[in-house]
């Protein structure tokens, strides 16, 4: 008796026991670890940290760099220069040692326009050549018809074989720069601008003036405007600069009344439209008379200088373009 009452007293006591153990045990323990993380653990995945000034090596990406995006870093726009160099026979040298300076100084010139002689210099310079290589046909020139009155039949032979004969064959638009030509058209009444077309034929237009018209409805437009500021914006230049040799004084040596009249009524027109133009450049410094070559050594020198001036504020005013900081 006394053997089973402690047989049965144990076996209680172990039922108990047991039973405070499965109360221990938290319910549900088992299908809780089944089912994955706890969406509210303290051990749960780090959000990665995207915030503008720091990179996280545990994101889900590069961080983007503040500095490319940046605004202030955005590729700056170049802006299309463009240079009309204006008509005055044998003083368009001039225009030669200043286009060395803008080269010496680095300013690009993209666009390029003329009238008169300045047109077919403008136009060996988009053509490819060489400012040493255009000047020295100018000396040539200048040399060989020193005799010959302007726009006579031996001047425009003379033209034609020392410059443009080179230029048969091109087009306007198939320059290393881009070509802009105006030509007067005379029953419209206006000027047109050429940016295609026959190079040789335009420059024939550009060297015909009234007296020599036989059926050509096109001549020089220099008689009816030169610095076209407008024009040659809608032509894509965002800065248009201008050369003058001709507003300081028209003189000829052999006195030509219709090319004095002629030149007199450009040279008043270069005057009130070159100020229109954002930079210019008239060189006026005892210059040669139109048809003449006497003093153009001393002439070119000064024109030299004349250009080192001109080169630096075109360079000024290139890097300031577009900024309200004006060039003086």
């Amino acid at each position: 008796m006394t053997e089973k009452l402690r047989l049965i007293t144990f076996i209680f006591i172990l039922s108990v026991l047991v039973s405070c153990a499965r109360m221990d045990k938290g319910p549900g323990e088992g299908e809780a670890g089944s089912l994955g993380v706890d969406a509210f653990s303290a051990n749960s995945r780090l959000v990665p940290d995207i915030s503008k000034n720091k990179t996280n090596t545990d994101g889900v990406g590069p961080v983007p760099d503040e500095v490319i995006l940046s605004k202030n870093t955005a590729p700056k726009k170049i802006p299309a220069v463009s240079l009309i160099f204006g008509p005055g026979l044998n003083r368009v040298r001039c225009y030669i040692p200043i286009l060395k300076n803008l080269e010496r100084e680095g300013v690009k010139i993209h666009i390029v326009s003329g009238s008169g002689l300045g047109a077919v210099l403008a136009s060996m310079y988009a053509m490819g050549l060489t400012p040493d290589k255009i000047e020295w046909q100018f000396h040539k020139f200048g040399r060989s018809a020193k005799d010959y009155a302007p726009y006579s039949k031996d001047w425009m032979e003379l033209v034609d074989q020392i410059f443009l004969q080179q230029l048969k064959g091109k087009k306007i638009q198939n320059g290393v720069r881009r070509l802009i030509l105006p030509i007067y058209n005379i029953k419209q009444n206006k000027t047109v601008y050429l940016s295609r077309g026959d190079l040789y034929w335009t420059l024939e237009q550009q060297l015909t003036l009234g007296q020599s018209l036989k059926k050509s409805n096109f001549m020089a437009p220099f008689h009816k405007e030169i610095y076209n500021l407008l024009e040659m914006r809608r032509m894509g230049a965002d800065i248009v600069g201008g050369l003058d040799v001709l507003t300081n004084s028209v003189e000829f040596k052999n006195v030509d009344h219709f090319l004095l009249g002629t030149y007199g009524k450009a040279a008043a027109i270069a005057k009130k439209e070159i100020q229109n133009l954002g930079i210019y450049l008239t060189v006026d410094d005892n210059a040669p008379r139109l048809d003449s070559i006497d003093g153009m050594p001393e002439y070119l020198q000064r024109c030299n200088v004349s250009g080192a001036q001109f080169a630096t504020r075109m360079k000024d005013y290139v890097a300031k373009w577009g900024t309200e900081e004006k060039v003086e």
